[in-house]
């Protein structure tokens, strides 16, 4: 239900159409997503430091350029 963008609600909701028992409990569910949010966060950091690394080797120096269009701020969203 996370990877489909819905919480708790979703998957309570989910289990009431299929007449199944709730899977976890409210408090349950914020302790996974705790520990998911802590792991993704340690694999992100992780990978641009690798990242990072690979690019100051390929290049052989510190000096790394780094571009963007800042569509991230703006993403799914227009700014009217």
């Amino acid at each position: 239900m996370r990877t489909v963008g819905l919480g708790f609600c979703g998957i309570k909701n989910f289990c009431t159409a299929m007449d199944l028992p709730s899977p976890v409990s409210q408090k349950s569910y914020e302790r996974i997503m705790r520990k998911i949010n802590l792991a993704s966060r340690e694999v992100a950091d992780d990978s641009m430091k690798n990242a990072a690394k690979e690019e100051v080797s390929a290049s052989g120096s510190n000096e790394i350029c780094v571009s963007g269009d800042s569509t991230w701020k703006t993403r799914g969203h227009f700014p009217y």
